[in-house]
């Protein structure tokens, strides 16, 4: 009987498209929130007990280094590559 065979499929087409729905709702609002891309102070660490931190681009690679105390001494970051293994 063909209504036997085709009522699982259609049933799963249905699921399936409520789940691609789901997530494609899911990522729309989320990325305007919780996923959004951030600039800023990402990272604090310290070299001799002096304190820094470490800014961001969209993309979280490292853009510029400042004393976590005197924020308006930047030194920039042109070449970021990880370190050798």
């Amino acid at each position: 009987d063909p209504a036997t065979s085709s009522t699982p499929f259609v049933a799963t087409l249905v699921d399936v498209t409520g789940i691609v729905i789901y997530f494609t709702c899911a990522i729309a609002i989320l990325s305007q929130t919780i996923l959004a891309n951030r600039t800023g102070p990402s990272l604090q660490f310290s070299i001799d007990g002096a304190p820094y931190v470490i800014f961001t681009n969209e993309k979280g690679r490292p853009v510029q280094i400042s004393p976590r105390d005197d924020q308006t001494t930047k030194i920039d970051v042109n070449d970021y590559a990880p370190a050798s293994p």
